[in-house]
């Protein structure tokens, strides 16, 4: 939707027009354009105006840099490299091998070092932004938005194919592996990588891997303390940049622990905040967030979810290009829509937290991953194992496994949808927080353990309230907690009416039970189902799948038909 484009002529000079850009949505807030152009690279970067000044866009002598998102760091890296301001920060840095690596946030960049003639491209630790590239003798293309790098391949005449691989993953596990797009020329740059292109070599490169960090060997008294002390600095970290550019704070909160505990500890810190929440009424999530919004005093903003969300498939499609099934964010889009908060700035929120600490754990010893985990859909899992096997190979344990797939590739597009009012961020995902936490055994770390013990040590009172994950409170005993989760499996398959009864969004709910929804869906199926006529096997699987699987399974249909319908 926006961010930033670069197009790099390798042999000569040429002469490129403009990147085709998607329109804002409506609710969006006003965006603003830079444009940089020499004899063989053309840049864009189309931002929002809020926060403009946190995206780099620095051009000199020595060097030009762009940047999308936040830096949460740079005062902290001003003060420790004895500079006044960002701009000599970079220059100082620019020095350095992955300068990028010291920055904390939700970032991504390219820069230019006129110097030594390279060009970077990076993304952030955990891969919170989306960063595409394509390179050929002629020409490299850097962007974060898909479909407008897929239009300027277009523009210069490259042609371009879908990817049949890419498709059935998003029929499967309802995301990408790998550096997979659904557009075969264009590859992803994930978390902790970056693009290096200097006097004609291309190489893409590591600088950050979770499998890189050792086990710490501290007791758990002292793990405890530094885990708190971590996380204030992350919360410190992002709700700073709200106070320096005078914005209000938004904050995401549900019934789980993770939004719970970013923004208790953000007003146990001081930061004025409103809170928003989202769930469908009268559901735990709506109860639990209420009753913590009225007992800490904070202004909440409740936005009921209701089944129209459903049908928002080309929407959603056109953020996330497809890479996610459209369901997992409809909900999201829709009541964003309504959002309208004067001055707001960064939505904080949770995002991965559970993950962070154990939730990815099913064994307190390392376990391979397997091509079922992480599955949305078992009916092609099948057919897709082989194309999952190149990629289980890469990872020795399945919480690797599963961060650099269900997390990086598939949660994190969530970013995508709140970035559409603001900037977004999580201190769950402060690479220093995250790098500490994932070095805490894992025998600590099974089952959230490590969690609720500093929860309970550092923040008693974050525990009195419900944990939606199990019906019960964090201090419950294992027994009990035990007894929580059976009691809410039964409610939920009785047929009475209760909080319990489904997870924020129930659509399986909502397809079955209001025909103007499950028409539409329905009818956008057939209405599209030709863009897929061009494989046979992959019309056949897709039918299949939409008339005998479940809501899930038929969001993954619409939205491969939703990706082609944009991209080709």
């Amino acid at each position: 939707m926006h961010g930033f484009n670069i197009a790099i002529s390798l042999n000569h000079p040429f002469d490129f027009a403009e990147f085709s850009w998607k329109t804002p949505f409506d609710f969006q807030q006003k965006h603003v354009m830079r444009i940089s152009q020499h004899a063989n690279i053309k840049v864009e970067q189309y931002a929002a105006d809020t926060f403009l000044s946190e995206k780099l866009w620095i051009d000199t002598d020595k060097f030009f840099i762009v940047t999308e998102g936040i830096i949460t760091n740079s005062d902290e890296l001003c003060a420790e490299y004895n500079v006044s301001d960002i701009n000599s920060l970079i220059s100082v840095m620019i020095e350095e091998d992955n300068f990028f690596k010291k920055f904390r946030g939700n970032f991504c960049g390219f820069v230019y070092n006129k110097s030594t003639q390279t060009y970077l491209t990076f993304n952030n630790h955990t891969g919170t932004k989306k960063l595409f590239y394509f390179i050929n003798s002629d020409f490299a293309l850097f962007g974060t938005d898909l479909f407008t790098l897929h239009e300027t391949l277009r523009s210069l005449n490259i042609q371009t194919t879908p990817d049949l691989e890419a498709a059935y993953l998003l029929l499967s596990n309802g995301f990408m592996l790998g550096d997979l797009t659904l557009v075969n020329q264009i590859k992803q740059i994930r978390a902790g990588e970056f693009f290096e292109l200097k006097k004609s070599k291309a190489e893409l490169k590591s600088y950050f891997h979770l499998s890189e960090i050792k086990p710490t060997v501290e007791n758990e008294n002292d793990i405890i303390p530094q885990i708190d002390s971590l996380f204030l600095k992350a919360v410190k970290r992002e709700y700073d940049i709200d106070i320096k550019h005078k914005k209000n704070s938004l904050s995401t909160l549900s019934g789980g622990l993770d939004s719970r505990m970013t923004t208790l500890i953000a007003h146990k810190s001081g930061y004025p905040q409103q809170i928003l929440s989202f769930s469908e009424k009268g559901y735990a999530d709506e109860i639990i967030s209420k009753q913590i919004s009225s007992d800490y005093k904070l202004k909440q903003h409740f936005y009921t979810l209701n089944p129209n969300g459903l049908c928002c498939i080309d929407e959603v499609v056109k953020v996330n290009d497809g890479l996610t099934v459209y369901s997992s964010a409809s909900h999201v889009f829709d009541a964003f829509q309504k959002v309208s908060i004067k001055n707001s700035g960064i939505v904080h929120t949770g995002m991965i937290g559970d993950a962070v600490f154990g939730s990815y754990l099913s064994a307190t010893t390392p376990k391979k991953p397997t091509a079922e985990m992480g599955v949305y859909s078992e009916g092609l899992n099948r057919k897709t194992k082989d194309i999952k096997a190149k990629y289980l190979n890469n990872y020795e344990t399945e919480e690797l496994y599963k961060f650099y797939t269900r997390a990086f590739s598939g949660a994190n597009n969530g970013f995508l949808f709140l970035d559409l009012i603001g900037e977004s961020i999580s201190p769950f995902l402060d690479v220093d927080l995250l790098s500490y936490v994932l070095s805490v055994p894992m025998k600590l770390r099974y089952k959230e353990a490590i969690y609720i013990k500093w929860i309970n040590k550092h923040h008693p009172d974050a525990a009195k309230f419900t944990w939606e994950a199990i019906g019960g409170k964090p201090t419950n005993s294992n027994l009990l907690r035990f007894y929580y989760r059976a009691k809410r499996a039964i409610i939920k398959r009785l047929p009475v009416r209760s909080m319990w009864k489904n997870n924020m969004t129930p659509e399986q709910y909502w397809y079955d039970n209001n025909i103007e929804v499950r028409n539409y869906l329905d009818n956008y199926f057939s209405e599209h189902f030709h863009l897929l006529s061009f494989n046979k096997e992959l019309a056949d699987d897709c039918k299949s799948m939409y008339q005998n699987g479940n809501i899930t399974e038929k969001a993954q249909v619409l939205t491969l038909l939703a990706a082609y319908k944009l991209l080709f």
